[in-house]
């Protein structure tokens, strides 16, 4: 059975559902099919194709990687890179006003972490984008950053009453509104394409079902709960026993008559590799307290398989959260049913063990908004969703935004083709940081990045030109277990190096921290752009990093060397425009602003632009700058008269240039 393809993060994917057995009941004959041969038609041009930044290609690639049997073709058929990528938000996180500076913390982190991050109030978003309703609004910005600023991924800082949540429709069972996150991951069409305001219906409302950013939702309810939140995200990543990391807590119960629940931990449990402390807690060993107890012996893992409510599981529920002592925070996933219920008044069970404060309870929680399902005496949707969760974990060292997203675009064609898994697949919600890496294996070495870098230019103007000399300041950061002594780092220039002269190319870092960082402002780089370097020419440069230990790396980063921008001044301008340069602004007094702002030569100068300029309708002077003609350095072809009738038309009465 063939599906519409789709698009996930610009990636066009074609899904495939295949049945290999064919069962003839009047032969009560079972036929396996061991060899198919699949024909793909297709049509090109279809798709608007979109451009991704070079860190979302890289980051994008690796969800591809893990659900699609052609790997290999990922970079052939990768979207295309964009030429000038401008400003950056690679990480945003979408809050109420009063918790923005709180949530700032994390942004700095990211930020360390090598990642272009932001704090942006629902306020800030409601004013600014629009939308039918406030959910709408949220969803354009991400839409909108995600096509225009490099986004990869977002936080959604806080409960419903502070990022408001999208109920997706599905008739398949009452109550047919489910809490659903996934619409602010799937940023393709409305979700509403019928227009009835049921969003995400199954086959009406033309949903792509692929996540093109990965989303999640600290549940907090206030400050308390953001430095709480804060504070196991930190400890999860920098601070973890080797004796905690390979651990995974499977606690179950009986499901239905004849189906018990540790089906489904038989089958996460045997994915695991030798080494890891498997702990299985079945009906009587895993009622209140059992589970409680081994949870607080610090489990990284852990998955419920056992009946739900708002208040938890029947092994692991909310009266059991103000007596746990863990120390180091889990991720925990269930199949239960309600008890990721967040759009309700008050909190879930999966909001309070994310919200509990000193550093115990959960770092991130995927559970349920409305009920799980299952298919006995087969798995069902439920399950198979959690089982896929830990076969995309166990697959590659990816953030848990991404095993979650992976996990659900592994079934998109189910998702978006059956109404017991679209009800399944949309409730499913993950409570948490995104890009929070998940660990499976102790770190023994740094992990060295360029978190900065700075060139000061010998005149001070912020451009590098043809010609200048310049020192280059590199910030590098360790986000590795272990600290990095003896940091040493050699630049090269691996791309256009005919351009630049390297006078200086070693540095020490000294002694870089866990977390911390070390810059080489005391010791910097010496670099000369050559004379006659073509303005706009990209100059490639890598760092080459060693540290005690055998440890070394090698990071990458770009410089442009370009001519100088020249401010024109053409009098008193009220306004002006140009195709290739900015618009400026000036006061009666000439005081304010600039004309037009262009490179003086090269390859980016002005080439074409006009000015609009008089005292009536009826009287009109226009000045188009066609090309610089160096034979007389006129640039000015004037028009001295214009048909009123005309400017009429464009200007009106009201709206007229004044000179």
């Amino acid at each position: 059975v063939s599906f519409p393809s789709g698009s996930m993060s610009g990636f066009r994917i074609a899904g495939i559902f295949l049945n290999p057995l064919v069962y003839i009941p009047n032969e009560k004959r079972l036929i396996l099919t061991t060899e198919i041969t699949v024909r793909i038609v297709y049509s090109e041009g279809v798709h608007e194709t979109i451009s991704l930044t070079e860190k979302q290609r890289d980051v994008f690639s690796k969800s591809v990687n893990v659900i699609v049997l052609n790997s290999d073709d990922i970079k052939r058929f990768s979207p295309p890179i964009k030429e000038n990528p401008g400003r950056a938000c690679e990480f945003a996180i979408i809050t109420g006003s009063s918790y923005t500076s709180a949530w700032q913390r994390l942004a700095d982190w990211k930020i360390t972490a090598g990642y272009s991050a932001g704090v942006f109030s629902t306020t800030w978003i409601y004013s600014n984008y629009t939308g039918n309703d406030n959910q709408e609004k949220i969803r354009n910005f991400l839409k909108d950053y995600f096509t225009t600023q490099g986004l990869i991924y977002a936080v959604l800082g806080g409960d419903v009453a502070i990022v408001p949540e999208r109920d997706a429709y599905s008739s398949y069972y009452s109550p047919y509104y489910l809490a659903a996150d996934y619409y602010y991951s799937d940023l393709d069409g409305s979700w509403n394409a019928d227009g009835d305001n049921r969003y995400g219906e199954l086959s009406v409302d033309g949903v792509d079902g692929y996540f093109d950013i990965y989303v999640g939702r600290p549940p907090i309810d206030n400050a308390t709960d953001i430095n709480s939140f804060l504070r196991k995200d930190s400890v999860y990543i920098y601070a973890p026993p080797a004796s905690y990391i390979q651990k995974i807590l499977l606690p179950s119960e009986n499901l239905f008559s004849g189906y018990h629940g540790r089906i489904v931990n038989n089958a996460i449990g045997a994915m695991f590799p030798g080494g890891w402390t498997i702990t299985k807690l079945e009906d009587g060993n895993a009622y209140p307290p059992h589970t409680r107890n081994a949870f607080n012996e610090n489990y990284n893992l852990m998955h419920i398989s056992a009946h739900g409510n708002y208040n938890g599981t029947s092994v692991f529920n909310s009266s059991d959260i103000p007596y746990l002592t863990n120390t180091m925070p889990t991720i925990m996933n269930s199949i239960a049913c309600y008890s990721g219920d967040f759009d309700e008044y008050g909190n879930c069970f999966a909001e309070q063990i994310m919200n509990r404060s000193d550093g115990a309870g959960c770092v991130a929680v995927a559970m349920n908004s409305r009920y799980g399902w299952g298919t006995p005496p087969s798995m069902g949707p439920s399950e198979k969703l959690d089982t896929t969760f830990y076969s995309v974990m166990l697959k590659d060292t990816l953030p848990v935004g991404i095993i979650h997203g992976a996990t659900k675009n592994h079934y998109r064609n189910l998702i978006w083709g059956n109404g017991l898994w679209h009800y399944c697949g949309t409730e499913l919600n993950l409570f948490g940081d995104p890009e929070m890496g998940v660990l499976l294996a102790q770190a023994n070495e740094p992990d060295i990045y360029i978190s900065n870098t700075m060139l000061d230019d010998t005149n001070n103007n912020g451009t590098w030109e043809p010609g200048e000399y310049a020192e280059l300041i590199s910030t590098l950061s360790n986000r590795g277990g272990v600290n990095a002594t003896n940091v040493q780092a050699v630049l090269r220039a691996t791309t256009n190096g005919q351009y630049v002269d390297i006078s200086d190319s070693t540095s020490s870092f000294g002694t870089i921290f866990v977390c911390g960082s070390s810059d080489n402002s005391s010791d910097p780089y010496k670099i000369r752009a050559a004379p006659g370097t073509p303005s706009g020419t990209v100059i490639g440069f890598t760092l080459y990093i060693t540290a005690d230990g055998g440890y070394s790396c090698e990071q990458s980063f770009t410089l442009v060397v370009a001519d100088p921008y020249y401010d024109h001044d053409i009098g008193n301008v009220r306004f002006t425009v140009t195709n290739c340069g900015i618009c400026g602004f000036m006061d009666d007094g000439q005081n304010l602003g600039s004309g037009f702002h262009y490179p003086i030569s090269g390859g980016q100068h002005l080439f074409i632009g006009s000015v609009w300029a008089g005292n009536s309708v009826g009287y009109v002077v226009t000045g188009i700058i066609l090309q610089r003609i160096p034979e007389t350095g006129k640039l000015w072809k004037e028009y001295l008269e214009m048909e009123s009738t005309i400017l009429n038309r464009i200007l009106g009465q009201s709206s007229m240039i004044q000179a």
